[in-house]
């Protein structure tokens, strides 16, 4: 009883020291330690798995979203560099015309 209360009061490491040292003592203490330890673990692979998870899809999504704007941007600025070009090319079209002997 005193190792499940101190797995939630005071931390695992309390419940990890108390079935070491009770272990070799009481079966009843050794198959309980095993059992708070194993859910210990277990409550800590879910929990990872619970942020990891969600972080990395929307950590995706957010990169994908950054990619369609940067995308976006860049095919703006190819048709304003377009547009300039002709400009540019009219312009000087119309010198050479205007020098022209």
């Amino acid at each position: 009883m005193l190792m499940h209360l101190s797995f939630f009061i005071f931390a695992p490491i309390s419940t990890i020291i108390l079935w070491i040292l009770a272990k070799d003592k009481d079966s009843r203490a050794n198959i309980h330690g095993k059992n708070i330890v194993n859910a210990f673990i277990s409550y800590n692979i879910y929990a990872i798995i619970m942020v990891v998870v969600p972080m990395s899809l929307l950590t995706g999504m957010a990169m994908m979203e950054v990619d369609r704007n940067t995308r976006r941007v860049m095919q703006e600025a190819e048709r304003d560099a377009d547009k300039m070009m002709e400009q540019i090319n009219k312009d000087v079209e119309k010198m050479m015309r205007d020098f022209s002997p």
